[in-house]
């Protein structure tokens, strides 16, 4: 008997990671695949002709949950020019350097994040590391660098701190010697680094945002339709409805990212049910999980739900970008 349980537990396991590893395509994943695909062509204008579009720069805006570090992540990971290679020398080359920014990133942090990623010492002054810094770029031959969760270098910085930052994209989007493109991703006030005419006539903005209940209402019923199927799930008729989809835009914000992790946990609470169908309540389940929501707050579950605040875990994480 402990046996069959051991095999059953591996078995769901197994499926979960599954179900987790399945990309899921957002509707603006092929244009952001081809804006940066522009940037390849324009690094190779310049590498081949000595000059190219100076907009070397691409700010990938949206609030959370809305797929962009996960669009980002997925595309520079699977277009063939920025996979890395060893060139003649068996040296290590880089095409694409992503690096996730902690909180409070001012200038000296983004410089020793930048030399760690490429396996080089970071220890010394901001002063000496930057010129070491530029010039392992060229010499990693980096072509593109993504600065994922951007708005560290926004958040909380003085004024001098914050010029410090823009100087610092402005150095690194006009150089003379190397065709650097920088893509910044996060929360939508990174775009205040635009305010800078160098950098605002030097970059370009790709924005995700949230859905619309009414224009994208089938965004949502597919999503729940795809991730049940990849269960082996039946879905109940109820979730079908105008009402439970109207109920999953409220919880998820409308966020894209959000709402597919939201149906894998009730899809995987109905498998641990041992359960053939997906329902309302296991999405109530995991709200009230998540939010520690009552059953008059639940909004899957109160007659009232429209008139219902989302419960703070999830309205804080949808309205991050406010702060």
């Amino acid at each position: 008997m402990t046996a069959l349980i051991d095999t059953q537990r591996a078995n769901l396991r197994a499926l979960k990671n599954q179900v987790r590893k399945k990309r899921l395509k957002n509707d603006r994943d092929d244009d952001l695949a081809d804006e940066i695909q522009s940037m390849l062509e324009n690094i190779d204008d310049f590498l081949e002709f000595g000059s190219c579009e100076e907009r070397r720069g691409l700010f990938v805006t949206g609030p959370a949950g809305t797929g962009k570090s996960t669009a980002l992540k997925h595309i520079l990971q699977t277009n063939p020019e920025l996979q890395p290679y060893r060139n003649e020398h068996n040296a290590l080359i880089r095409p694409a350097l992503s690096i996730k920014l902690p909180k409070e990133s001012k200038t000296n942090v983004v410089v020793e994040e930048v030399l760690k990623a490429l396996d080089l010492p970071a220890d010394g002054t901001e002063k000496e590391l930057t010129p070491v810094m530029m010039d392992a770029l060229k010499v990693h031959q980096v072509k593109i660098l993504h600065f994922d969760e951007s708005q560290h270098t926004v958040r909380s910085q003085t004024s001098k701190a914050f010029e410090a930052v823009q100087d610092m994209i402005k150095q690194l989007i006009d150089r003379e010697d190397w065709p650097l493109h920088v893509i910044l991703s996060g929360m939508p006030r990174i775009e205040r680094m635009r305010d800078d005419e160098q950098i605002g006539r030097r970059s370009m903005v790709f924005p995700f945002r949230r859905l619309e209940i009414e224009a994208d209402r089938h965004v949502f019923s597919g999503l729940l339709a795809e991730i049940s199927a990849d269960c082996g799930l039946q879905l109940q008729d109820k979730l079908k409805d105008d009402k439970f989809l109207g109920q999953l835009f409220k919880t998820t914000g409308g966020a894209w990212g959000t709402a597919i992790g939201d149906i894998r946990r009730a899809c995987f609470r109905a498998l641990t049910k041992r359960k053939t169908e997906v329902t309302v309540n296991h999405f109530a389940q995991e709200y009230e999980r998540n939010t520690g929501a009552l059953l008059k707050e639940n909004i899957f579950l109160a007659d009232n739900w429209e008139q219902l605040e989302v419960k703070a875990t999830l309205k804080a994480m949808r309205d991050e970008e406010e702060e």
